[in-house]
């Protein structure tokens, strides 16, 4: 069974179109034309997983909108150029140097309210030990803690929240 496009209201957390026969552009150019031109200009933020097709559509059909990748797909890539840098460090050291990072992929990767008492203490061991490691687990870490009120906020400055916060989507008329 190939998956299909599916769009969800967010806010409410509930689907309200599926679609197509597969996760190509033109399936889920059928949302669009569902939707009609009216409906579709009003469009102003769409939040997607990072597929190639789905951004296409999106630009082809409402250029107007902003896109924001959603954040399960970002924190994969970032945990991703996180191992990247630790295996490049790894690699980088010798001898004695590499004793810190050794063993510590998931104590690295981990969330920091997720590792135990000894698992903290290693990963503030390793962070201090090695610069680069550092660096690139500070920006993970800054992007997790931020992109919660940048989506609130890119949301209110696209115009998309009314009646309490709640988004407005378009009916079915």
């Amino acid at each position: 069974m190939r998956a299909r496009a599916r769009v969800s209201d967010l806010i409410r957390g509930r689907p309200i179109w599926f679609g197509g026969e597969d996760r190509s552009e033109a399936s889920m150019g059928g949302l669009y034309a569902w939707l009609g031109e009216r409906k579709s200009s009003r469009i102003r933020l769409a939040v997607m997983d990072m597929w190639k097709p789905f951004r296409l559509a999106t630009q082809a059909h409402v250029p107007q909108a902003s896109i924001l990748f959603d954040k399960f797909h970002i924190m994969r890539h970032l945990g991703e150029a996180l191992d990247t840098v630790r295996k490049r460090e790894y690699a980088r050291l010798s001898g004695h140097e590499r004793r810190y990072i050794k063993g510590q992929k998931y104590t690295l990767l981990s969330r920091r309210e997720n590792l135990t008492l000894d698992g903290k203490r290693a990963l503030k061991t390793l962070l201090a030990a090695n610069k680069r490691l550092n660096t690139a687990h500070v920006l993970e870490e800054s992007f997790r803690r931020t992109s919660r009120s940048w989506l609130k906020r890119k949301i209110l400055l696209n115009g998309l929240t009314s009646n309490g916060g709640r988004m407005k989507m378009p009916s079915r008329s």
